[in-house]
């Protein structure tokens, strides 16, 4: 046993890259910070990992929310900053109200 030194560290290896250098992060307990870098399948559905992909009809892809950012250039320049983000919290609520009414229609006869 190693009785000396750091207490927090000594004789463990926990795997955590580093080896000495300053840590900017603290220890995730489920696994190494870049786990989901070394996860190429993330989000692939398993169909398609098991090589099969052929088989599936993904569909059109799903439509994506606008960034603020997106949204600001589609108003008018007459368009002052409070109203602009009163209108933009009116689209996420629409965007988001379409979605659940989309995919209400899509599993209703489940």
């Amino acid at each position: 046993d190693d009785h000396g030194g750091d207490p927090y560290h000594g004789g463990y290896d926990l795997g955590y890259g580093g080896g000495g250098g300053p840590s900017y992060a603290p220890p995730q307990p489920w696994g190494h910070p870049d786990m989901h870098l070394m996860q190429p399948h993330h989000g692939i559905p398993i169909q398609a990992r098991l090589g099969n992909i052929h088989d599936m009809d993904l569909g059109p892809p799903p439509p994506v929310m606008k960034t603020f950012k997106e949204f600001l250039l589609s108003l008018d320049d007459s368009v002052d900053e409070t109203e602009s983000v009163k209108r933009y919290n009116e689209y996420k609520i629409d965007f988001r109200r379409q979605q659940m009414q989309d995919f209400f229609l899509a599993h209703k006869d489940e």
